[in-house]
């Protein structure tokens, strides 16, 4: 792993730019996670994780504690760490919050008469871009990361930060649940993802918010 087990350096303290081992070890195992490498209720044992890894057990135990604060994995004394297995129910609590406070965000944008900005606007070009062969957990990434962009563009930090939270449980559900999005016609999922950015730039915020509830009511079996 190209990081530091350590956040001193014998100068004295590393640059700002430095990436901890736990934290390049914590977006490791996220990136297998949400990618399905990592599977719902798949245990995760800190000892072959550390040697797989190439770091301490004290770093490995570090990023596994981290990553059940954020949600992602859970932990049970005598089993050890587990990806986390978000049921319908909980999905459909998630979804309540996540509307929310999307409609919060994009709703100011428009009542501020902000366009879609661009890291957002390059998100979507991407999310339309047929030439592209891409699965469909790149998809939705794509897709997490243009609605995160939306909300980050509104200001809030506390926003921002509950919406992540809000936006790995809804991912590890996705993910649980990518036959149901592999069998949706990729035109529709382009264009309502269009079609908010669109109604972001109109400036009228109840059409962003009929909009994104429409987007968001999702109609996954259980």
């Amino acid at each position: 792993m190209q990081a530091s087990d350590s956040s001193t350096s014998a100068n004295g303290p590393a640059p700002l730019g430095t990436v901890s081992a736990v934290d390049a070890l914590v977006a490791a195992l996220s990136e297998r996670v949400l990618n399905a490498e990592l599977r719902p209720g798949d245990r995760i044992r800190e000892s072959p994780l550390a040697s797989e890894y190439q770091v301490a057990r004290h770093t490995a135990r570090a990023a596994l504690t981290k990553l059940t604060a954020s949600g992602l994995l859970a932990y049970q004394p005598n089993r050890g760490w587990s990806v986390v297995e978000v049921s319908a129910e909980e999905f459909a609590d998630i979804t309540f919050l996540r509307i929310a406070l999307e409609a919060q965000a994009m709703r100011e944008l428009a009542v501020r008469g902000e366009k879609v900005g661009p890291l957002a606007q390059n998100l979507l070009g991407r999310l339309l871009d047929d030439s592209a062969a891409r699965t469909w957990h790149e998809r939705l990434k794509i897709d997490m990361d243009l609605h995160r962009a939306l909300v980050d563009q509104a200001g809030s930090r506390r926003v921002s930060e509950i919406y992540r939270e809000v936006q790995l449980l809804m991912s590890l559900y996705f993910v649980s649940r990518i036959e149901w999005f592999e069998g949706t016609p990729l035109t529709e999922f382009q264009d309502l993802h269009r079609r908010l950015c669109e109604a972001i730039d109109s400036g009228d915020p109840d059409r962003v918010e009929r909009h994104l509830r429409q987007q968001l009511h999702y109609q996954i079996p259980a």
